[in-house]
């Protein structure tokens, strides 16, 4: 990836922080007050020379997306994503690819996606894989509930109950 894109949008949910390339969404940031500072700590983490604000047309299309999305008119995104570098863990990009298969407005337990991955045990596993998530909404780990409640969320429970309500209109 030569230059690393960033661009801020207005949500529901509050104000995310798109980065990527040309061709790939890379992160999806939320409560981030320094978004520059944020994509150029980035740039070497995702093999980028260096941080450039605006729109490409990866952004775009995950902006326009994202925006149709909180909408209800989209349930399935088509965005290309980058792979994560820090995810070199067979079992956390399983997980990950589980919580990308659950249909929306559905949930699934840490449990159940754990044994989707190939470790039934590895609900806390899963958990910690799905902290990682970079891109969430569109891998959407507010999907996964614990099996006596809402769970964890690393944007917050309010947040997460709010995504989880777009989807159940």
């Amino acid at each position: 990836m030569d230059d690393l894109y960033w661009e801020t949008t207005q949500s529901p949910i509050g104000t995310l922080v798109l980065l990527g390339s040309e061709a790939e969404i890379a992160r999806i940031a939320w409560d981030c007050e320094d978004p520059q500072a944020l994509a150029e700590s980035q740039t070497a983490l995702l093999g980028s020379k260096r941080a450039v604000q605006g729109w490409s047309p990866a952004l775009l299309d995950a902006r326009n997306q994202l925006e149709a999305w909180f909408k209800g008119e989209v349930t399935k995104f088509s965005i290309a994503l980058a792979p994560d570098p820090r995810v070199g863990d067979a079992f956390a990009n399983r997980v990950l690819a589980a919580t990308a298969a659950i249909p929306y407005g559905e949930t699934r337990t840490y449990a159940e996606v754990a044994a989707a991955a190939g470790q039934p045990a590895g609900a806390r596993a899963a958990g910690n894989a799905l902290g990682a998530n970079t891109i969430p909404v569109v891998v959407p780990c507010h999907r996964v509930v614990a099996a006596n409640g809402l769970g964890g969320f690393g944007g917050g429970p309010e947040r997460k109950q709010r995504l989880l309500d777009i989807e159940s209109q």
